[in-house]
Formats: C-alpha cells, structure tokens, sequence
C-alpha cells in the first residue's frame, strides 16, 4: 500500500481511500506502516464502505461545475470535462466483489478507468474513456504507470 501511495504522491495525484475487505483498508495500512494521511498529503479517506466511492465522484463533479462552467444536471457536459481535463482512475485492489466492481464502474460514468490487480471482467474497447475501460490483473510494481497511461497528459494552465 505504501509503495503505491507514494508513486501516486509523486505524480501529484490526490488518492480518495474507500472500503476494506475482510477488515483491511488501504488507509490503516498506510497508517501502520507510519506514512501520514489526510487532506495536506492527498492521502484522504472517505471510510469503511465502497459506497463512500461516490465522495470522489462528488469531487470530480465539482471540479466541473466550479472550473468548466458547467450547469448542475447536464451529466453529458460533466462527462466530458472530466473526461477531458480531470487526471483520474479507479484502482480497485484485491479480491473485488460484485458490489465492488459495480462501484468502480461508476468511475467509467465520468470518463476514468478502472484497472484492478486481480482478474476481473475487462472492458479493453474505448468509448467513454480515453484508452480501454477496465483493466485486470495488473501487478502492484506496475499498477501505477497502467493507471497514468489510460490518461491523456494532463493539460497545464498558467505560464
């Protein structure tokens, strides 16, 4: 858990925590093994259960509405941008339930990816992202850079 924290810090990328399975959770095993979480570090946990997965999506949401000008309810336009200019993925690790998977394949809904480190069903095509959909099966030493390269380059504003 600690090395892919770390490489997802390293990049700038802000990592919203969520679920456990059978009693474990990404966050307690950073906290165990002594890295600092919350809000200052971009390590934030949104709680226990995988529905808290829509806090993230309410972020992204937000991030349409306050920076693309978007009106609350157009869900096409809220696609797009987030499609187009949020830097997103979905990293479901472990074993996923059906529960699980349902929940990450909200994250498709807004333009992110999902790419799992067990075997689940993938959805390689494009169409709503940019690159393929679901990817499984993905060792944690490489999981990281799978999830950055299902993205386009993120746009910088400012000069």
């Amino acid at each position: 858990a600690a090395q892919i924290a770390n490489e997802l810090q390293q990049k700038n990328l802000y990592v919203f925590m969520c679920a456990e399975h059978n009693g474990k959770r990404f966050s307690e095993q950073l906290v165990e093994a002594g890295v600092q979480i919350g809000w200052s570090v971009r390590l934030v946990s949104f709680g226990p259960d995988v529905t808290a997965a829509v806090f993230a999506a309410g972020f992204a949401t937000r991030a349409a509405l306050s920076f693309g000008g978007i009106e609350p309810g157009d869900f096409r336009k809220v696609l797009i941008y987030n499609k187009d200019r949020i830097f997103a993925f979905a990293l479901p690790l472990g074993y996923v339930t059906d529960e699980w998977y349902a929940q990450a394949l909200g994250c498709v809904n807004y333009g992110f990816p999902i790419i799992a480190d067990t075997p689940i069903p993938e959805i390689l095509p494009t169409g709503v992202c940019t690159y393929e959909h679901v990817v499984s099966n993905v060792p944690h030493d490489k999981i990281v850079s799978k999830a950055v390269e299902q993205q386009p380059t993120p746009t910088t504003v400012g000069g």
